[in-house]
């Protein structure tokens, strides 16, 4: 169906954050109009700003990777859209098998063939570690992210679609690292050590999630600046459910050099508070309502920029969603 007469539609691409888990979290039919997470917020906003002017439609999926929303926005180029939104690229780690020689990852076939296997997950039965703890892997995956959103722009701008890119925003405070990438320091009880050894010993295992995860916890509780040791927690931690720096680095990159309007949403985050926890999240990286409005700002404020929007938004508002629905997400 093309958007009614007047209607600007708008794509909103990418995983469960896009998709708007875990509020929404299954059922085989599309919704009217979307109310939950980033997308609901949207629609909302934008309809008490411009009552029947605007129409978000979500193709946002669970635990979707880039080459989902590449797959998914060829298919949708038809749909009379005038732009699309990318919040894209926490799951790009998730299919990566435990062992495999890193230039393959560069095959598409190869990537589709590996979704048959099990993911990367910290549920029981899960054994070994994952492949992306060697460097050349994890560049391998980075890269691969960089080419799909290269060719994300592409499409767009073959269909005339005016594109948005954002950065992921995760939990930072909250939630510590399935394991570490490098044990030393770990294997001793950090909870002794004086505030200048955790310092010292982290300077010398800065690929130590554990370390880095106690150093910055005990920054928080002392008022000092734990952003830093929580990202590099964050970075190199051996289950990556958040998207590490380096794909945040890619989405800004790519965004200057085909000069497309960015938005920083783990910067719009910081406002609220300097490291970002379990009031603004779920879990790892899936808004609560509070997190959901300050990412949508960040958005809206970015189709205004990008000239999609007649003017700025003058109040962000969140959707009424179901009862059933939060008590569902809560328990997930």
């Amino acid at each position: 169906l093309q958007p009614p007469t007047g209607t600007t539609r708008i794509l909103l691409v990418g995983g469960s954050t896009s998709f708007g888990y875990p509020t929404r979290p299954r059922g085989p039919e599309p919704l009217d109009e979307p109310v939950h997470g980033i997308g609901g917020v949207l629609q909302a906003s934008l309809d008490q700003a411009w009552p029947d002017q605007f129409e978000i439609v979500n193709i946002g999926v669970n635990g979707g990777a880039s080459d989902d929303t590449l797959r998914l926005l060829r298919r949708s180029t038809g749909w009379g859209a005038s732009a699309v939104v990318v919040y894209d690229g926490h799951n790009e780690f998730l299919s990566v098998p435990a062992r495999f020689p890193s230039g393959l990852w560069r095959f598409s076939l190869v990537r589709q063939l590996l979704q048959a296997l099990p993911r990367v997950t910290s549920s029981p039965g899960w054994t070994g570690p994952p492949a992306y703890i060697d460097a050349a892997h994890r560049k391998a995956v980075v890269d691969v992210f960089e080419r799909n959103l290269e060719s994300i722009l592409k499409v767009s701008r073959r269909a005339d679609l005016v594109v948005v890119l954002a950065t992921q925003a995760a939990n930072l405070a909250d939630l510590d690292p399935n394991w570490s990438t490098d044990e030393t320091g770990s294997k001793q009880d950090l909870s002794t050590l004086s505030d200048d050894e955790l310092e010292a010993l982290w300077e010398a295992h800065p690929r130590s999630a554990d370390l880095a995860w106690i150093l910055g916890r005990r920054r928080m509780k002392e008022g000092g600046d734990a952003g830093a040791p929580l990202r590099a927690a964050l970075d190199n931690d051996g289950l990556l459910l958040r998207a590490p720096a380096g794909i945040n680095r890619v989405i800004r990159e790519v965004a200057e050099r085909e000069q497309v309007v960015v938005v920083d949403t783990q910067a719009f985050l910081d406002t609220l508070t300097p490291v970002p926890g379990n009031e603004i999240f779920y879990d790892w990286v899936h808004p609560r309502q509070v997190g959901a409005l300050p990412i949508a700002r960040g958005i809206l404020d970015g189709l205004t920029e990008a000239g999609v929007l007649p003017g700025t938004v003058g109040e962000v508002v969140s959707p009424q969603i179901p009862l059933e629905d939060l008590l569902e997400g809560e328990l997930r």
